[in-house]
C-alpha cells in the first residue's frame, strides 16, 4: 500500500539514474553499448515491474521472448493484482493462467464489485498457500459475502492490511464481521466503510481467555456513537492510530462504564463529530494519556468554544498533545454578523503560545469556523505580509499563522474589530482580513 506516492517516484526515479548510471559505466568499460531494450539488467526490470498490476505484466512481457518468460515464470518476483476493472472473461483467464500459478508470490489483492468477488471465488480460494499476501481491499460486496470471505481470510500467515467496503443496504451482521476482523492473527491496518449507515447498534462483547486484535491502525468509515466505538475499541489495546468519520450522539442512556486500556494511541481523528463537548470529554479523559496528534472537526455546540475548558483537559489528560488541528462550525443566524470576541481572546493566551497553537477564524458561507493549527513555517510575498485568499481549502489554511478572514465587509462592526489588541487589518478590494502579526508581538 503506497501512502507516499510523492517519495516513492522520487525514489525510483533516483533507482533508475543510478542503474543506468552503473550500466553506462560497465557498457564503456567494456566497449560495448547498450541499444536495445532487452539487455537492460534484470534488477532494473525488477524495479520496473515493482509498478505494474501482475497481469499487465503478464501480458505485456510473458510472450515477448524466452528470457522474460523465465524471468516472470521463475523468479521470486511479488506480484500485485488489481482486478477492480476487469471484465468476467479476463478475470477467468487471469486467475487460471496468473494468479493460481503463482500463489506463493502474491503481494496484494485488489477486487471490486459484488459480482466480480463471487467470480472470483469461483476460480479461486484464497487459503494458506497464498503465503506472501499481505494486503487485501474488498469494495462493493454485501455483508453476507464478506463474512463469507473473513472466514477463509483466517488461514492467512501474513495478512497485515484489510480495506473493506461493504455496499449499501442492511448491516444485520456487522457484530460477525468485526469480531472474524478481530480475530484475524497478523492484522496491523483495517479500514472498513459501511455506505449510509445510520444505526447499526454495534455491540461486540469479550469472550472469557479471548485474544485481542493485533490491529495498531483502524479507520471507521460509517457512524459511529461513543457506546459503540467503546465496544469496538475494548477488543484493540495495540491501536495506534483512530480515525473515526462521524461519531454521534446516543439517543438511549448509554451502557455501563467499560475501563479501555489503550496505551499506545498517539493520533486521533474525528472526522466529523456531532457529539456534545461533555460526552467527548468523558470519552478522552479515559483513552488520551499518551496522545500526540489530534484531528477534530465539531459542529454548533457553544461548549467547544471555551479555550480554559480545553485548557484543564489537555493538560491533566492530554499532556504530551503536540499537534492539535481543531475546526468548529458555528451556524450564523440572521442577526448574529458579529463572531465571539471572549472566545477569540481565550484562544490567544499564554497557553496556545507556548505550544504554538495558532488560532485562525474565518466567516464562510452561512457560518464562522474557529481553528487551531500548529504552527508550520511561512513564506511570505514581496508585501511582507500573506496575501489572503477567501477560496483556499483548509490545507492551504493550514500553512498560515493566525488570522481573522472576515468576507462580510459592510456587516463587520467596528466594536469587534477594536475588542482584539494588537492586530492589523488588511482591506483587499471587498473583504477585511484581521491578522495578527505574530503571537510575540501579541502578547507583549
Amino acid at each position: 500500500m503506497d501512502i507516499n506516492p510523492i517519495k516513492r517516484q522520487f525514489s525510483f526515479n533516483h533507482s533508475i539514474d543510478v542503474k543506468t548510471k552503473k550500466l553506462r559505466k560497465t557498457s564503456d568499460d567494456g566497449n560495448l553499448s547498450i541499444t536495445c531494450f532487452e539487455h537492460l539488467s534484470n534488477d532494473l526490470f525488477y524495479e520496473i515491474f515493482d509498478y505494474l498490476d501482475a497481469y499487465d505484466i503478464y501480458k505485456a512481457f510473458s510472450k515477448l521472448n524466452i528470457r522474460f518468460y523465465n524471468l516472470l515464470t521463475f523468479s521470486s518476483l511479488p506480484l500485485k493484482i488489481n482486478l477492480s476493472k476487469q471484465s468476467e472473461s479476463i478475470l477467468e483467464h487471469c486467475c487460471r493462467n496468473v494468479i493460481i500459478p503463482n500463489k506463493h508470490r502474491i503481494l496484494s489483492l485488489h477486487l471490486n464489485g459484488d459480482s466480480l468477488i463471487n467470480n472470483f471465488f469461483t476460480y479461486c480460494n484464497i487459503d494458506s498457500s497464498f503465503k506472501r499476501l499481505q494486503s487485501i481491499i474488498l469494495s462493493g460486496l454485501s455483508d453476507y459475502k464478506l463474512l463469507m470471505i473473513l472466514f477463509y481470510l483466517k488461514s492467512l500467515p501474513r495478512l497485515f492490511s484489510l480495506t473493506i467496503e461493504v455496499d449499501e443496504g442492511y448491516y444485520d451482521s456487522i457484530n460477525d464481521i468485526y469480531q472474524l476482523i478481530f480475530h484475524l492473527p497478523c492484522l496491523k491496518y483495517n479500514k472498513i466503510s459501511l455506505l449510509d449507515l445510520d444505526e447499526s447498534n454495534i455491540f461486540i462483547p469479550i469472550s472469557i481467555n479471548e485474544n485481542f486484535s493485533t490491529i495498531e491502525h483502524l479507520v471507521l468509515n460509517h457512524h459511529c456513537n461513543i457506546d459503540e466505538l467503546t465496544s469496538i475499541l475494548t477488543h484493540t489495546p495495540h491501536l495506534r492510530y483512530l480515525t473515526c468519520r462521524h461519531p454521534v450522539e446516543i439517543d438511549e442512556i448509554a451502557r455501563k462504564e467499560t475501563l479501555l486500556t489503550l496505551p499506545n494511541l498517539t493520533y486521533i481523528c474525528f472526522v466529523r463529530c456531532a457529539l456534545k463537548f461533555d460526552i467527548l470529554e468523558k470519552f478522552m479523559r479515559k483513552i488520551s494519556s499518551q496522545l500526540q496528534v489530534w484531528h477534530l472537526n465539531t459542529y454548533e455546540d457553544a461548549a467547544y468554544l471555551d479555550a480554559n475548558r480545553w485548557k484543564r483537559l489537555i493538560k491533566i489528560h492530554i499532556p504530551h498533545l503536540r499537534k492539535f488541528y481543531f475546526n468548529h462550525h458555528m451556524s450564523i443566524d440572521d442577526g448574529d454578523i458579529v463572531p465571539n470576541c471572549e472566545s477569540i481572546n481565550q484562544f490567544t493566551s499564554i497557553f496556545w503560545i507556548e505550544r504554538q497553537w495558532f488560532f485562525e477564524l474565518k466567516d464562510e458561507l452561512h457560518q464562522f469556523v474557529y481553528s487551531i493549527y500548529p504552527y508550520r513555517k511561512r513564506w511570505y510575498d514581496n508585501d511582507e505580509y500573506e496575501q489572503f485568499d477567501i477560496n483556499l481549502d483548509v490545507n492551504t489554511h493550514q500553512q498560515k499563522s493566525t488570522y481573522i478572514d472576515i468576507s462580510r465587509q459592510q456587516e463587520t462592526t467596528n466594536s469587534f474589530i477594536q475588542s482584539i489588541p494588537c492586530i492589523q487589518l488588511i482591506i483587499t478590494d471587498n473583504v477585511f482580513a484581521v491578522w495578527y502579526p505574530s503571537y510575540t508581538d501579541h502578547s507583549s
